[in-house]
């Protein structure tokens, strides 16, 4: 073979590899940057005693995006899309007790192209199991001194890494103070030792509103069992069952 001959062949086959290379940096690379949230809650009515059973999801907005297509996945079932929307939240209420899924979502420009999607999350709804907490105190029609702010305290419940205490106005349910803890106690106004930033709406925290003196108001804890751990941001799944409501009134 000449070393004419071979200097061609080594030629095309250059010109061949570049065009490889130039075909494969043109090609879009499959993004997958959507962080997803989710989080399977269960909660027992305080009035009927019946478990509701949803999984919660949430995700950042995307430019430019027409919708997001969410998508799940039972056990045994292929995935399917759930639902469209240009809102950054859905809640599936279709879910049973103990019944695991797999979401992703995915956000769709105008013409039908993806942009971006999520990696799989998968949950399991917890069934009921956790008790509602005993012993509490201020107990119902308790009134308290005018210049002493209350404690709250409670029994500790098996199974329970967390407890979500709230109190309102009786007279029209305004929130005046609300608070998650690890602890069995904690004084009306203290800052939540936890937060839930990524599903506020689920366990609100709200600031202190102040109690107003000879105004009932109405409080109660929950007891809250987690999955995933106790740090809030790593738990995938929660079980939050209420005590009875206690009133209480400061300064008659």
């Amino acid at each position: 073979m000449s070393q004419r001959y071979v200097f061609a062949l080594m030629t095309v086959a250059g010109v061949f590899l570049s065009a490889c290379n130039f075909n494969q940096a043109k090609t879009p690379e499959a993004k997958t940057s959507l962080g997803l949230d989710v989080l399977a809650v269960t909660a027992v009515d305080l009035e009927t005693q019946n478990a509701r059973y949803r999984v919660h999801l949430s995700w950042p907005d995307v430019p430019d995006v027409s919708r997001y297509e969410v998508i799940r996945r039972l056990e045994g079932r292929p995935a399917s899309v759930q639902k469209s929307q240009s809102e950054t939240r859905w809640v599936d209420d279709a879910l049973t007790a103990d019944q695991g899924a797999t979401y992703k979502v995915q956000a769709v420009s105008s013409d039908g192209q993806m942009l971006t999607s999520s990696d799989e999350r998968t949950v399991t709804v917890l069934g009921s199991q956790v008790a509602a907490p005993q012993g509490l105190k201020p107990d119902n029609n308790a009134v308290l001194d005018v210049g002493n702010l209350p404690i709250f305290t409670w029994e500790r419940v098996d199974d329970a890494q967390w407890y979500y205490v709230s109190v309102v106005r009786a007279n029209d349910d305004k929130p005046v103070y609300s608070a998650l803890t690890s602890s069995t106690s904690i004084k009306f106004g203290e800052r939540s030792p936890l937060k839930l930033e990524k599903f506020s709406d689920i366990l609100q925290l709200t600031a202190d509103g102040g109690l107003e003196r000879g105004i009932v108001h109405k409080w109660t804890v929950s007891a809250v069992r987690t999955t995933g751990g106790s740090s809030p941001n790593r738990v995938t799944a929660v079980d939050i069952r209420a005590s009875d409501l206690q009133r209480f009134s400061v300064g008659g």
